[in-house]
Formats: C-alpha cells, structure tokens, sequence
C-alpha cells in the first residue's frame, strides 16, 4: 500500500512489551541535554556490539573523541546509558530496529517489489520468478549451519547485493535474504548489555565521517579491530540523519525511562523547524521503503535510511521532500 508522506503516513508506535519485575532497569548515567533552541549541531549514537569488550572499548573511543574536540570540530558527549539485555529484549528494542529486514527475512520473495525484483534479475543474471530466495533460518537448516557460521560464510563480493536496505547473498544455488539477522538476534539477548552514547557537534552539515574514522584508528592501533574483526562487529553509529532518528526512537530514555521526545535531538529539531512533526517522522522511519521523484516522469525507490546514508541534514531533507510516496509495511 502506498502513500503521500506528507499525509498518509500511517501513525506508528515501536513495539511494546511488558518488562517483567526482575528485567533490570537501563542505567542513564549522563541524561541527555536537548539541542539548545539557537544553536545548530548534530547528534551522533554511538553504541557497543554485545560480543565486545564494552568497559576497554568505551574508554578507547571516549579517548579518541576527546583528541578530536578541538576548534575546527568541537566533540561534546550529550548522553551516557548502559541499557542491560533483559531490558532490550523486554522492550524487543533490536526487533524494532531491524523490523523491516526481520520481515524480508520472514516473507522472503513476497516483499520483493517490482523493482527489487528487476534489479535482482539484472544484478544476478536469472530470472527472479525461478530463483530459490530464502530466509537465513532455512539457510541455516540447508546448510547446517549456526547462526555465527551463516555470519561469517564467505562469499565473493559480486556473490552479494544490498537492495532498498536489504543485503542478498549467493550461497550455492539459492539466495539467502539478510543472513545476519540471526547472529544479531542471537548476540542480543538477556545476557548482553549495550553502552549507548550520543556525542554532538557543532554544525548541522558537518561530515560525521572524521568521527568514525578517529574512532576507527584508536581501535586498530589497541587491537581491537582488524581485518577479522571490522568496526561493524565492534560498534555501531548512526549513519545518517533518518538513522539518528531511528536509533533515537529505540535507545534515548530519560532517568525515568521515558522515550525523550525525537525533537529534542538535533535531526528532530532540525526537521521541526520546516513543518515536519515527531507522528511523520516516526512513520518514516517505521515505514522506510519509499519512492523519490528524479525528474517529471522519472522515480527511483530505496529506503530512506540507505538514501541519506552520509549526507547532511539539508541534504537528507531534501532527499526526503522528494519523497512522493512509500511503502507501508506491516
């Protein structure tokens, strides 16, 4: 089902799920400071991977950023949690973030739209309608595999396409749809807690990138990264402006566990002041899959997260007003 973003944009809440009295509660050790009302800045999520090392890491990419607080780019931590696994699992806050690849990866071939599919045909070279396209569970059932297996099951890198947010792999004689879905499901779980961090910095245009890169250097020079083990597998950041949003929705809570409004962030207030409010923003983010105008009689379509993926704020927005319909998954 389609609809005009600025209009039809189905109302959406995150997935709620009672938290049993034994759930340890998330520890807001720097609660979050609002974006000042007069000052432009953007707010990057930082958080840990389970599997890593969360007190060493934590230290390390605090101490990269400090080098880097300086007067071409000052660094400014906005908030500090750990939220505890039964806590993520109780909220089914991983869930959400990943909701959409958790359906391609339930429903398979059934999500693909008429231009996933053409351009699943052109990339791979054979017909969509005959290809076995499968779920990472069946994949790993076929091939009898665990979870971190069908993670690291190499393939040659022409062997993989990610499409509208949703990554491919060719395995054999068959497709396998979002392969880590299941070591992601399997790292979180009640046992796991992830250190949340929100650092800000001056300038809603400002590359994000010289962030991730300092970050990404102090990590490899403590051995903490290396070709085996990618950054991806350490930490993950927001990408970009809709993924500030989207990680905010999930891990941003006040010292009485209360959701902070996406206003306060910085891509919130951002898009606040140009008439775009918290229910459109929610529905974007919730409902990714849209379809932007290239000229009067041309489109294309991704998700909204890839599109911005590494813009600036004004360019994300301008990306997203071209937005003339999306996808509403349920």
């Amino acid at each position: 089902m389609l609809g005009r973003p600025s209009f039809f944009i189905a109302k959406s809440f995150l997935l709620y799920y009672d938290i049993s009295m034994e759930a340890r509660k998330p520890s807001i050790l720097l609660p979050f400071i609002p974006v000042p009302a007069d000052q432009g800045c953007r707010d990057v999520f930082v958080y840990l991977r389970p599997e890593t090392n969360g007190v060493e890491v934590e230290s390390l990419i605090m101490s990269a950023l400090k080098e880097e607080d300086n007067d071409a780019h000052h660094i400014q931590l906005v908030y500090l949690a750990n939220f505890p696994g039964d806590f993520i699992s109780a909220k089914g806050l991983i869930e959400n973030h990943y909701r959409i690849k958790l359906l391609f990866s339930v429903r398979g071939k059934a999500m693909f739209t008429p231009h996933m599919q053409r351009s699943f045909k052109s990339y791979f070279r054979c017909s969509f309608k005959k290809a076995d396209i499968i779920g990472p569970y069946e994949a790993m059932k076929r091939l009898s595999l665990d979870e971190e297996s069908l993670f690291n099951y190499w393939v040659r890198p022409d062997q993989m396409l990610n499409l509208n947010g949703q990554t491919i792999k060719k395995i054999e004689d068959f497709f396998v749809l979002n392969y880590d879905i299941p070591a992601l499901l399997n790292k979180n779980n009640r046992a796991t807690d992830i250190a949340v961090m929100v650092f800000r910095t001056e300038g809603e245009d400002v590359d994000i990138r010289f962030m991730v890169e300092a970050i990404e250097e102090k990590l490899e020079a403590q051995g903490v990264i290396s070709l085996l083990n990618p950054s991806s597998r350490v930490f993950h950041y927001s990408k970009g402006p809709f993924e500030e949003l989207l990680d905010a929705s999930g891990f941003l809570y006040d010292k009485d566990l209360k959701n902070i409004p996406l206003e306060q962030t910085s891509f919130g207030k951002y898009l606040m002041n140009y008439g775009i409010g918290e229910e459109i923003m929610m529905g974007t983010i919730r409902h990714p899959l849209m379809y932007f105008k290239k000229s009067a009689d041309e489109y294309e379509e991704n998700d909204i997260l890839s599109f911005t993926r590494d813009l600036p704020y004004s360019e994300a927005l301008y990306k997203f007003q071209s937005a003339y319909s999306q996808r509403i998954t349920r």
